[in-house]
């Protein structure tokens, strides 16, 4: 079928007068931006075209949900990118409620205003895009969202320890063990060896666009990611191989199913900005 038979389909089911059937196929065209190509057939048009004919036919009947699933699956991630931003234009301009299914966390995060994480068919978090990527309700979701560092911990005397590093951990009773987590935002590195308090070895450098990657190695053997703009790493004058001091400024505990957090403990601790004093 053509595009105009395409996007027609669900409303000729319908049995729509002929008259509302191409009025209403005409404004789909037009919102879609499709128009010019009504006659044109599916191996005439690119791949983007196809998705936006899909979601045009979709629309048609005036649903008062639109499932999407994987929709923007089999094309580029060139085109992935428009259709995204396109699709969060049309869900404004036509106000439909959309269930948007996706394993692409960049793409959940970005079309989405609330994201809803299952694993292994069990609900694990539902919030915000922010609040999810920043306030993970397990380690399954703070993995999933993102890039996260884990560690695993010994408290000991109010302090939860991991080859060279330290975490204060108040209130929590010394030889239990917890994993934390924390975002490559959230570690502090500098050239200056004495301004934090660890030292490390910038291992290799991520070339991200705006931002890079660092893999950090201390000399217990432990890998830390963090993460700064191009600007940043220019003006510090790091180079792979040398050596760097660092801190991580905030972390939370994760939560795992065969340990979940007990009430009285704080999800998420902040460092002081105090530099060169002990986290």
């Amino acid at each position: 079928m053509n595009v105009f038979k395409n996007i027609a389909f669900g409303l000729k089911i319908k049995k729509w007068k002929k008259a509302d059937l191409k009025a209403r196929v005409a404004e789909l065209v037009l919102l879609l931006g499709l128009d010019g190509l009504e006659k044109r057939y599916p191996h005439q048009l690119s791949g983007g075209q196809r998705q936006r004919v899909a979601i045009a036919r979709a629309l048609a009947p005036k649903p008062s949900v639109l499932l999407l699933d994987e929709p923007f699956g089999a094309v580029d991630a060139k085109i992935r990118q428009e259709l995204r931003e396109w699709l969060v234009r049309l869900h404004h301009d036509l106000n439909v409620t959309t269930l948007f299914v996706t394993h692409d966390q960049e793409e959940a995060m970005e079309v989405s205003n609330r994201i809803v994480i299952f694993s292994r068919g069990n609900l694990e978090q539902i919030g915000t895009p922010r609040e999810v990527y920043e306030q993970p309700a397990s380690e399954f979701v703070a993995r999933f969202i993102g890039v996260m560092n884990v560690l695993e911990l010994e408290i000991r005397n109010g302090v939860g320890h991991v080859g060279e590093l330290e975490f204060p951990m108040p209130g929590l009773a010394s030889g239990r063990r917890v994993r934390i987590g924390f975002r490559p935002y959230a570690v502090q590195v500098s050239s200056d060896l004495s301004q934090y308090r660890y030292q490390a070895v910038l291992r290799h450098t991520f070339f991200l666009g705006v931002m890079l990657r660092l893999e950090l190695e201390l000399p217990s053997g432990l890998t830390v990611r963090a993460r700064m703009t191009k600007e940043e790493y220019a003006h510090l004058g790091l180079a792979d191989d040398q050596e760097v001091s660092m801190q991580i400024r905030q972390y939370r505990i994760l939560a795992r199913e065969d340990a979940p957090l007990a009430p009285e403990i704080p999800a998420t601790y902040e460092v002081p900005p105090t530099i060169g004093e002990n986290i």
